[in-house]
């Protein structure tokens, strides 16, 4: 990338209903690129009812690590507000209750990683597949300011998961559907101190 060359000063940025695809939105418009960029301008990013799947979040999340201008991306529906969940805003709590799908859930995973201060993230009445579970949960390992988590109305108490608090033993109540259960097992996978969970 070559920081010298001159980009447009285009704030906002409607491509719905496009028929955008993984293919179009990396390699012919370049989007994680032109967000990558220095000098990028765009504050809001609109790529509803379009074609693209993963790998155009996976180059999204990415290219978001180093944009500090993006301020909400709207990939299916939900807008994103970017740099609150990046840690931009000092926000402490965060409720994307909505139509959360697995391309926004990898996007929201790239944020969330190194956010000092959101402390309780809920992602209610979603639409998130074993996919978005795995890397939110491997976004949380990381991730060590979030407390809690509730994708289904269940409040998961992410810092006793991780095995920060050096508890033998959780008492979940409630509900648990595929995607708490894929959270929970991730974040297990370092906790030396559970023993018994219910």
């Amino acid at each position: 990338q070559n920081e010298n060359v001159s980009m447009p000063a285009i704030r906002t940025l409607c491509l719905v209903g496009c028929n955008l695809t993984d293919d179009n939105i990396i390699k012919d418009v370049c989007l994680g690129s032109i967000l990558a960029h220095g000098n990028c301008t765009i504050t809001a990013i609109d790529l509803r009812e379009n074609y693209f799947g993963n790998e155009t979040a996976w180059n999204l999340a990415e290219s978001l690590v180093g944009n500090g201008t993006l301020i909400t991306l709207n990939l299916t529906g939900i807008q994103l507000p970017v740099q609150v969940l990046r840690g931009q805003k000092g926000k402490k709590s965060l409720d994307l209750s909505g139509e959360v799908y697995d391309v926004d859930t990898i996007v929201i995973a790239g944020l969330i990683r190194d956010n000092m201060y959101l402390s309780s993230l809920v992602l209610g009445k979603n639409h998130i597949g074993k996919e978005g579970a795995r890397v939110l949960g491997e976004a949380l390992l990381e991730n060590g300011t979030i407390e809690s988590l509730s994708l289904t109305g269940l409040r998961l108490p992410i810092q006793v998961l991780r095995g920060e608090e050096g508890k033998g033993s959780l008492k979940l109540s409630g509900f648990l559907r595929d995607v708490d259960t894929i959270v929970i097992g991730t974040l297990l996978e370092t906790n030396v101190y559970l023993t018994s969970l219910e």
